[in-house]
């Protein structure tokens, strides 16, 4: 009788301990939230989105918003703004957010919500431990200037790639006349891929280019592809294209140097929405232009030449440069690279606005002719 009811104890004892341990498990797990709060006079958004591991803040005060994303990991704790400090001149004013999170200002200029780093020089000042300068390193090649070589770039200069990395310059020619458009080179991991445009109406060879050993080489296709095509995108290792002319969608691994029909007049074709495969008919490849939707809580969009910056699909739009934007020409998660007339400059919140590489033939063709190898 005794070793029954010892035994019911343990057993009850084990259940106790099991659900003590789920609740704390459950208690300390990241999980999405929203949260809504008051500090004085603001008005306080806090949401945590655990898929995306990002925590997204709206500050409202009177008619005006502010918001705010900050990528990290969850924290047990909630209501992680402190405090809030305002600093203001004329039309202008920057919320300083005491925080468990890092914070950059966030300003306001009349009814638009700017970078920080675009406020007035008065402002400035009173942000000085915000700013942070790199030094300025220049220099040329050729034609192009360089203003500094932390990004490893690739640029088109119609004949072939010119890799400009650290400080280090490798060309790669590859064809013998020039050739101004080049509309389905792709870059996919350490590779760049370029048919062969000295073909004409169709190609079957594609040159392949290896960034990671510096190394050329070509691939010759059993398939013909017509020239009138374009690329949908790229997921993991692929490069997927639509042959318009023939109704045929391609997945291209350079890795393997493999290439199969996965799109047809006789089978549905495929795209990815932020990492997921879905079904899509040949007939809409073909007669829209479709792109892969990626993952990114930062969404960068041009307006009367204006570049904005909005976060996770908020109406809210961030200016974050003074300067009449012509082109946006690649997004890396939280950094933008875009051209100014000749000029390729880079944002992030962290520096700001800078300058990357200037060449003057970009004023009038820079149509898919910078690429780039950022290892993120």
């Amino acid at each position: 009788m005794k070793k029954l009811k010892l035994r019911k104890s343990i057993i009850f004892l084990i259940v106790i301990l099991l659900l003590f341990s789920f609740w704390l498990l459950k208690r300390n797990s990241a999980s999405s939230y929203s949260l809504e709060y008051k500090i004085e006079s603001y008005d306080i958004s806090e949401n945590y989105d655990k898929e995306k591991k990002s925590y997204y803040f709206e500050i409202k005060e009177n008619n005006l918003k502010y918001n705010f994303i900050k990528e990290t990991k969850y924290i047990k704790k909630k209501k992680l703004i402190k405090s809030i400090r305002k600093i203001e001149e004329n039309d202008t004013s920057c919320l300083l957010v005491e925080s468990n999170l890092n914070i950059y200002p966030i300003c306001r200029n009349k009814e638009e919500q700017i970078d920080y780093h675009l406020v007035n020089n008065s402002l400035k000042e009173e942000l000085k431990d915000y700013f942070k300068e790199k030094e300025a390193e220049e220099s040329d090649y050729k034609q192009y200037l360089l203003y500094n070589q932390e990004d490893k770039i690739i640029v088109w200069n119609y004949k072939g790639f010119i890799y400009f990395e650290e400080g280090n310059i490798e060309e790669f020619p590859v064809f013998n006349k020039d050739i101004y458009d080049i509309p389905l080179a792709t870059r996919i991991n350490e590779y760049i891929l370029i048919p062969d445009y000295e073909q004409d109406y169709s190609f079957n060879k594609i040159y392949r280019i290896n960034l990671k050993k510096k190394k050329i080489d070509s691939w010759t296709l059993k398939e013909n592809i017509s020239f009138d095509s374009y690329i949908v995108g790229t997921n993991n290792k692929s490069i997927f294209l639509v042959d318009n002319k023939n109704k045929i969608e391609y997945e291209l691994a350079p890795h393997k140097k493999k290439i199969r029909i996965v799109g047809s007049e006789k089978k549905n074709g495929i795209i990815f929405k932020e990492g997921k495969e879905e079904s899509i008919s040949i007939i809409k490849l073909t007669r829209e232009k479709v792109e892969f939707l990626y993952k990114n809580n930062y969404t960068f969009t041009l307006n009367n030449k204006k570049l904005y910056l909005s976060y996770m699909d908020a109406s809210i739009k961030e200016r974050i440069s003074d300067k009449e934007v012509d082109k946006i020409i690649k997004v890396e998660n939280e950094v933008v690279y875009y051209l100014v007339k000749d000029t390729l400059y880079k944002f992030n919140k962290e520096y700001g606005e800078t300058k990357v590489i200037k060449y003057a033939d970009w004023e009038f063709h820079h149509d898919n002719l910078i690429f780039f190898y950022n290892e993120i």
